[in-house]
């Protein structure tokens, strides 16, 4: 019997991929923002009011007289209630129900409030805080969770347009599973830049790497520098180590390159033009946080240890550290099932052995730099602070780092010609697995926050204590994840499972490293 020949199809049109996969991040993150209550991620009540603020106008607020990190702003009444959902924070064993106080007669009425990240740079809250403009109550926070979720599919977007652009063969969308994590996704539906910082940190090295391999058409070149510069800045609008991870995806990206191609890029002016926004949007940044007023720091938290004790026990948290990029959900009162760290873990570390095996010794120094930065400034950072702000440190903080390491494995796997056909049935289980892992830790959340995490699982069907917003089902909300979800791995699948298998490093070849940096 002949054999059968492989059809050759189309690559997907990076213009149809960004939409897809920016449009099932966005309703993805949106069940996830309509699924729990406001101000249950960390610090969230703190976001909520410094973005109510900011869309009012007041940028600075005023600082208390405990001189203790917190800032006073007005802002309407519905969104200063926000503090009083944290009633149950640590407590998973009960619901924001049976511990809030009264709720405000008038939502819309201009109230005095605090809020510790007062001092953020107010771009991200510009882009969150503007339905409190619109609407009060409840639903202004909810709208600004959405508003957040938005903001965040950007980068997403842009990612899998220069994804596809670049042709960058099978495993970066094979990897991208792996890589946007159940936490990723909680935090990009709620008002916490983390989630945002996650996701433009990875349009960033995307976009810099399209630049700096492929050369592309005057029109292309601009826009897609227009893209790196619009995930730039909303990386640095996110937190001020940011500027730091804008640098590190730049320059990877740099790295990664071909000499000549960036050479040419930088002979045209377009590049200067759009540089030199970046660099004023930079310096703007900067400048923020300089001139911010001290308004102090908060009180030393945590156990307190010396300088030694802090860095020991910083690396002997290192698999805590871990746990946070991937589900440590609520204030970190409710880690994901140990199913799904277990399948994330394994999905992760296969991502990185296999990336740092094949890639030559240039992309290896990448590779070891962007791990040593992702496993140990944590101890450096926490170690420097201990005295003045005591044990402050969450695994959430180093998930941008992860999420681009693993990203820079992926691109370097493709360089490799793995035997796909023996390959794809595992890795299909492997997809399989990701999925009932990111559902039972969706579950697993909804429960915590419906009835708490210590009831029978029918009692949030039939008689939930606390109910989602809107009258929406929770039956409904767990269906709509579920098929969603199904749907964006599929997407994924198909992006990869279509390459040809004579093209499985399609553009690359001339992209490898000079074979003295592979010896």
């Amino acid at each position: 019997m002949p054999k059968r020949s492989r059809v050759k199809r189309e690559p997907i049109r990076p213009i149809l991929a960004a939409i897809l996969a920016g449009g099932i991040f966005f309703i993805l993150s949106s069940i996830w923002a309509l699924s729990t209550p406001p101000s249950s991620v960390p610090d969230e009540a703190s976001h909520f009011i410094r973005a109510a603020a900011v869309a009012h106008g007041e940028f600075y607020g005023t600082a208390g007289d405990a001189h203790n990190g917190t800032v006073y702003v007005d802002v309407p009444a519905g969104v200063a209630y926000s503090h009083n959902f944290t009633c149950n924070a640590f407590k998973p064993d009960i619901t924001v129900t049976t511990c809030m106080d009264q709720r405000p007669t008038d939502p819309s009425a201009t109230v005095s409030t605090s809020t510790t990240a007062g001092l953020n740079a107010p771009g991200y809250y510009i882009l969150t805080g503007w339905p409190s403009l619109l609407i009060n109550g409840d639903s202004s926070l909810y709208a600004m969770r959405l508003a957040g979720a938005l903001v965040a599919s950007i980068p997403v977007a842009i990612l899998f347009g220069a994804l596809t652009r670049l042709r960058v063969g099978r495993w970066p969308y094979l990897a991208v599973g792996a890589i946007l994590t159940p936490m990723t996704f909680y935090l990009s539906g709620s008002v916490n830049p983390n989630g945002l910082e996650a996701t433009s940190i990875l349009a960033v090295f995307a976009t810099t790497l399209l630049l700096s391999r492929k050369t592309l058409s005057t029109r292309a070149t601009l826009g897609y520098l227009a893209l790196m510069l619009i995930s730039g800045v909303l990386l640095m609008s996110t937190r001020s180590i940011s500027i730091l991870w804008l640098v590190i995806a730049l320059a990877v990206g740099l790295l990664m390159g071909e000499g000549k191609v960036i050479g040419a890029l930088l002979r045209r002016p377009v590049t200067w033009i759009i540089g030199a926004l970046g660099v004023i949007a930079g310096l703007a940044t900067v400048g923020w946080y300089l001139t911010a007023p001290d308004v102090g720091s908060p009180p030393p938290g945590g156990l307190m240890r010396g300088e030694f004790g802090t860095a020991l026990a910083m690396l002997n948290s290192t698999g805590n550290q871990i746990i946070g990029w991937i589900g440590e959900f609520g204030w970190l009162d409710t880690p994901a099932p140990i199913f799904t760290p277990i399948v994330w873990g394994g999905a992760i570390l296969i991502t990185f052995i296999v990336g740092f095996s094949v890639a030559g010794k240039k992309n290896r120094l990448i590779i070891a730099g962007l791990l040593a930065v992702t496993l140990f400034m944590p101890t450096v950072v926490q170690t420097m602070v201990v005295h003045e702000l005591g044990q402050i440190w969450q695994g959430r903080y180093m998930l941008a780092m992860a999420l681009l390491t693993l990203l820079v494995c992926s691109i370097v796997m493709s360089d490799a010609r793995l035997p796909w056909p023996s390959i794809r049935r595992p890795a299909l289980a492997v997809f399989a697995l990701l999925w009932a892992a990111h559902v039972a830790a969706y579950i697993l959340v909804i429960k915590r926050y419906s009835i708490g995490i210590n009831y029978p699982l029918l009692q949030m069907f039939v008689a939930p204590t606390w109910t989602t917003p809107f009258g929406i089902p929770i039956l409904a909300l767990i269906i709509a994840f579920s098929l969603v979800l199904a749907g964006g791995l599929w997407l994924l699948w198909k992006l990869a499972d279509s390459v040809p298998l004579d093209e499985d490093a399609l553009d690359l070849r001339r992209l490898r490293e000079p074979e003295a940096l592979r010896a």
